[in-house]
């Protein structure tokens, strides 16, 4: 691997893995975002229908006959010494006063201006006190903050109609946090793994589109018909190239021995492979270290033609020459060529005017 291999491989890797990177981040705190949100806001709904289902089933009883004080009794014994860990229900009155509670030792406590707030979800900068809310007797609930701890809850608070109690049901933000700690852990995981596919699936792609330009450049390079020349790169018409002197042999290579080659006997040249062969009017095959553009430096151009790229002919090789496709010739020469010899349209002018000269 050379070193524009190495820079490429480099570029590719950076580029991958930054991407990955800016799309997993920005992903990734959308995700968390919105299933903190979208998790906080269903406890709250739970706890409104939970209480709201509550307050009603002990209204109920309060029309069938229930005194309040049987009604906070029945409810006290349903709750007491259940888990408060995850969330738990409790009553209180109008008045703030705690009536029913899992740990019986908080029954009695009061609720004052200076034990809580309670923020809405969907306007934070309002905070009302707790006690206030206890006061209005109306449905509602939010995030409640306790202001000498540092303790935070989920709250929801309905009136029980026919009295003055207020039926509480409260959920651990605390542990609503750890769920969502987990939760996020293991998001952070599937977004590690999915980066790394991407980014592995990024760096692939450019390698392949990094490839497939590299073959294409050597095959047009190596490309056996003629590229479309440019007027500059077209062979100058015989008339205006310069006279100088031609050689009359040329030094060859034939197996393991070098031989001495009059020009004159060269029916055509062709390179392959980066080699150039050799050809003469018997049809053997010879090779030699000079370029075809050396070659021809060397030869008359008035009995040598440069057909395109990869052939020169002689005139003396020259059998026939036949019309292919719209716009192009085909050189048939003797002793018969392996491959095709084309003559290209910028070429065609330049190649007939040639044949009339002999």
């Amino acid at each position: 691997m050379n070193k524009n291999a190495y820079l490429s491989f480099f570029i590719s890797l950076t580029f991958a893995l930054g991407t990955t990177f800016l799309i997993g981040y920005f992903s990734f705190n959308y995700v968390y975002d919105m299933t903190e949100k979208e998790l906080i806001e269903s406890r709250i709904e739970a706890n409104k229908q939970e209480a709201l289902h509550m307050a009603r089933l002990l209204a109920q009883k309060l029309k069938d006959g229930y005194t309040q004080q049987q009604v906070i009794t029945e409810f006290q014994k349903s709750i007491q010494y259940t888990p408060t860990e995850k969330g738990f229900e409790c009553m209180f009155n109008h008045k703030g006063v705690q009536l029913c509670h899992p740990d019986p030792a908080k029954i009695g406590q009061v609720i004052d201006s200076t034990n809580s707030v309670v923020s809405l979800m969907n306007n934070e900068q309002f905070k009302e006190n707790f006690e206030s809310v206890l006061q209005k007797g109306k449905p509602g609930g939010g995030v409640r903050s306790f202001l000498k701890k540092k303790f935070t809850e989920i709250i929801y608070v309905a009136p029980v109609e026919g009295s003055d109690l207020m039926l509480a049901v409260h959920a651990n933000l605390v542990y609503i946090k750890n769920q969502l700690r987990d939760f996020r852990e293991k998001l952070l995981f599937v977004f590690i793994i999915s980066g790394l596919l991407m980014a592995l699936v990024i760096f692939v792609f450019i390698r392949f589109l990094y490839i497939q330009t590299q073959h294409r450049n050597k095959f047009l390079q190596e490309e056996k018909m003629p590229l479309p020349e440019s007027p500059a790169d077209s062979v100058k018409p015989v008339s205006a190239v310069k006279p100088k002197v031609a050689q009359n042999r040329i030094l060859a290579n034939q197996g393991n021995k070098l031989v001495p080659l009059l020009t004159e006997d060269v029916a055509y040249a062709y390179i392959e492979y980066k080699l150039t062969y050799l050809v003469n009017h018997k049809g053997d095959k010879f090779t030699s270290n000079l370029s075809l553009e050396e070659f021809m430096e060397q030869l008359d151009p008035h009995k040598f033609f440069r057909a395109n790229r990869q052939f020169i002919v002689s005139i003396k090789s020259v059998d026939k020459v036949e019309k292919y496709g719209n716009s192009q010739l085909r050189v048939r020469v003797r002793p018969e060529a392996d491959r095709e010899i084309i003559i290209s349209k910028l070429k065609m002018a330049d190649f007939k005017k040639w044949l009339g000269e002999q």
